[in-house]
This record gives C-alpha cells, sequence and structure tokens, in this order.
C-alpha cells in the first residue's frame, strides 16, 4: 500500500499508531490465540513499525498508555513489559503442558465430583444440614486444655454464627452443589481456573476449620490451575469458550481497517 504509506509518513509517531494501532491489537490477539504472545509485546511491534517510517521511540509508549498496553504495567527504562520468566511462560501459558494439566484437572475433578455427589444424595447435607452442623460443631469445640481446631478468633466467631442463626441448613446445600459443580468443570475444562479457585477456597475454609485431611494437597493442585488457567482447559471446552467469549479485561475488538477510521477532530 504505497499510497497509504506515504500518507503515514506525513504524520506524526503517535498519529501513525492511532491509524495502525487496531492492526497491531489484533496481530497481538493472533499470536497469544497460538501461544506466542510473549515472543513481542505490543510496544515491541509498535517500535517496529514506527522505526521503519518514522523513527519515534516515544511513540509506541505513548500508543500502549493510550490503549491500556501498559499504562500500569512494571516496564524498564526503555518501556518494556516485564514480562514473566520463561519456565513460568513455559509451564502456564505454553500448549505443549496442556496435557499435563488435563491429567491435573481431571483427577482434582474427580475428588471434588466424588464428594459433591454423595453430599447430594445425603439428607444430612441436602435436609437437615445436621452433617454440616457436627462437622462445625466440632470446630468451635474448646478440649479439656482449653484449645480448638480452629487458630483464629474471627474466623471461629464466623462458625459459631452460622451455628448459632441455623444458617447450616442452607450453607450445606451450597457446599453440596457446589462441590459437584466444581467437579463437573473441571472434568470437562469449563472455566478452568474460575472453577480450580473456587475449588481451593474450600480447601482453604476446611483448613481453616482445623480439618487438614488432603485439604492442603488438593489446594497446592488448584493454585497451580488457576496459574495456568489459559491453557489448562485446553483439551476441554475452553479451548473453544474463552476465544469466543473473551475476558472482561481485554480491549474491545476493532474490525476497522486503519485506512478507513476517521480520526478524531483536534480541539
Amino acid at each position: 500500500m504505497p499510497n497509504e504509506k506515504s500518507k503515514l509518513q506525513n504524520l506524526s509517531g503517535v498519529e501513525q499508531l492511532d491509524r495502525v494501532g487496531p492492526y497491531l491489537v489484533i496481530t497481538n490477539r493472533k499470536l497469544h490465540a497460538k501461544g506466542e504472545s510473549n515472543r513481542f509485546t505490543l510496544i515491541d511491534e509498535a517500535k517496529l513499525w514506527v522505526h521503519s517510517i518514522h523513527g519515534s521511540r516515544n511513540a509506541a509508549k505513548v500508543f500502549a498508555q493510550k490503549h491500556g498496553q501498559g499504562a500500569h504495567n512494571v516496564t524498564d527504562t526503555q518501556g518494556h513489559l516485564i514480562s514473566n520468566p520463561p519456565i513460568a511462560r513455559l509451564l502456564f501459558e505454553d500448549t505443549r503442558f496442556a496435557a499435563i494439566w488435563l491429567v491435573a484437572r481431571v483427577l482434582l475433578g474427580w475428588v471434588w465430583l466424588n464428594s459433591g455427589i454423595g453430599k447430594l444424595s445425603s439428607p444430612g447435607w441436602m435436609e437437615t444440614g445436621a452433617a454440616l452442623k457436627g462437622f462445625l460443631a466440632n470446630a468451635v469445640a474448646v478440649s479439656p486444655t482449653g484449645k480448638t481446631p480452629i487458630a483464629f478468633d474471627w474466623y471461629r466467631g464466623f462458625i459459631q454464627g452460622l451455628l448459632d442463626s441455623g444458617s447450616y441448613v442452607w450453607f450445606a446445600k451450597l457446599v453440596a452443589i457446589s462441590e459437584t459443580l466444581v467437579g463437573i468443570a473441571l472434568i470437562i475444562g469449563l472455566f478452568v481456573g474460575i472453577a480450580a479457585f473456587a475449588g481451593g477456597l474450600m480447601n482453604w475454609s476446611f483448613v481453616m476449620a482445623g480439618t487438614a485431611s488432603t485439604n492442603g494437597l488438593l489446594f497446592a493442585v488448584a493454585i497451580l490451575l488457576v496459574l495456568a488457567w489459559k491453557t489448562a482447559g485446553y483439551y476441554g471446552l475452553d479451548r473453544f469458550v474463552l476465544p469466543r467469549l473473551g475476558t472482561p479485561w481485554r480491549a474491545s475488538r476493532v474490525d476497522t481497517p486503519p485506512a478507513t477510521r476517521r480520526r478524531p477532530a483536534v480541539v
């Protein structure tokens, strides 16, 4: 496009980036979808373009700040985004490790699903809440030595409040349903990051109530799945759902070519 290039040469570096910016954003998303988003940052792509036409070193940084791509990120003195270390990108962002996260999430999901289904068929969880009431009562019980399984007073107060108000009746249903849904989501690979976070929160709650058991191990696996949320569901529904739904913090999609977009009036 010689004519378009000659027009861009007459613009400042920042104006050039406003024109070609949508293409840079789309390119960055395509690289990210292929697991190659870390080869170049948006700032690096912008600099390559501007240097080839105008040579402005500050334009890329200004563009990135205007479009929310680094305005609050940690960068070096040249404006390059300080990214995660290679080992973290390999483990949590590379689809070659998706098979490992598949095994981890299915095993974790089966634990939650098995536990949740057992509770759904139990009247002590789904009707009277007596099962949860007994668990909570043991958690706040004071031993002859004056000790309780709960180490923090504020959490003991929370548990005691559930008992005194009778909230354990509906809270038991919530626990049973949550365990089941977390298990299903992890197994089918749907919103793995959210499901793993919810499961980890329940593990944390059980540990805070003085129950160790396998909760520590399950919590550790949940944390890893949260960190690997981009690729943990690659062999699952997330592979199809996430690219279509995107994420709430993603910039709005721009499909209009730069040549046809109107430049805002200068006041």
